[in-house]
């Protein structure tokens, strides 16, 4: 099961395809759902949802791309990131251990903190 939503339509033609994402990029996943009522253990119907998301040069958000994934496994959001995001970019994320490699496939990683998001210098 693969399907990919794009926010905006693509501009981009890169190696990872037509529309990639060039520069800085924000990459995450999400779990849309709910908790399932009267399930034992809270038991929740949820769905991981991965996000890459532009980052402008005015700080404002820019093309947004989301694709559902099987399973939440960071090494799923590498192959997203290089589905989407053409080598050389800048990908932001949450740090996770795997999402170290991406520094190895060809692109700029950095760790972006909760504090570094909220108190980031303008």
């Amino acid at each position: 099961m693969e399907t990919t939503l794009v926010a905006e339509a693509p501009t981009g033609h890169g190696p990872a395809g037509p529309g990639s994402f060039v520069g800085w990029v924000e990459l995450d996943e999400v779990f849309v759902g709910n908790e399932s009522r009267g399930a034992a253990g809270g038991m929740k119907d949820n769905t991981a949802v991965m996000v890459a998301v532009e980052s402008l040069n005015d700080r404002r958000l820019g093309r947004v791309r989301l694709e559902l994934a099987e399973v939440a496994r960071s090494s799923n959001l590498v192959g997203f990131a290089m589905r989407v995001i053409e080598e050389g970019s800048t990908i932001k994320t949450d740090g996770a251990t795997n999402l170290k490699r991406l520094a190895g496939l060809g692109y700029e990683h950095q760790r972006l903190s909760v504090w570094t998001a909220k108190n980031q210098p303008t």
